[in-house]
């Protein structure tokens, strides 16, 4: 699912990976996502007052599930990225994602050849997953392309924008299919972690 990503990279390339997004983590532009947060954080509390208003008892945590997952695309990827699908599509992943690995581990690859639904879904999910965020990584390549031929501001805070300026400054070209890797890997490392820290944190409340 994400591939050879600074998650699972070891030796030289994973040190090529970490100068790579070393730049993307630094401490002046995780705070300029700061209002990004707001607005998110925002909505939830409106769909919560919504709610609040229809029945006393709510169910926080499948709101908790959605809002991270809203959020870590939107800094992840830009506000232009279709999120609504990609909710759609990851739901799927997280919910077929532990027998695919507990079936790869007993039986190794070949068990994606069994015929299951659960399999189908997981693959049919994981391709359209990478699907849509090759095709937001050409695009905000041609974005970046257009802005450093006219001299324009980089505008783009996006964990996805600032890698991909980030890679100009590299000595060794980066592979389309590794950016994809790491934007990947930046949901699966933002969204289960914080929806649950989310979740045990209202209920200690």
């Amino acid at each position: 699912m994400v591939g050879d990503s600074i998650l699972t990279a070891e030796g030289e390339h994973w040190k090529m990976q970490r100068r790579l997004l070393t730049p993307v983590f630094h401490f002046g532009t995780l705070k300029a996502m700061i209002p990004d947060m707001v607005d998110e954080s925002k909505k939830l509390i409106r769909d919560i007052r919504y709610r609040l208003t229809q029945d006393s008892n709510i169910e926080v945590c499948p709101m908790f599930n959605d809002i991270t997952l809203s959020m870590i695309i939107r800094l992840a990827l830009g506000n232009s990225f279709d999120v609504e699908q990609m909710i759609i599509h990851w739901h799927v992943l997280n919910t077929t994602g532990t027998t695919n690995i507990i079936l790869g581990s007993l039986i190794g690859p070949i068990f994606r050849y069994i015929p299951l639904q659960i399999i189908r879904d997981f693959e049919s999910s994981n391709i359209r997953v990478r699907e849509m965020v090759r095709e937001t990584v050409r695009q905000k390549k041609i974005q970046l392309e257009n802005q450093l031929e006219n001299q324009l501001e980089n505008s783009g805070t996006d964990l996805l924008s600032l890698m991909l300026r980030a890679e100009r400054d590299m000595p060794e070209r980066v592979d389309e299919e590794l950016v994809v890797n790491e934007c990947i890997s930046f949901l699966l490392a933002g969204h289960d972690t914080t929806a649950v820290t989310l979740d045990w944190t209202i209920y200690y409340l």
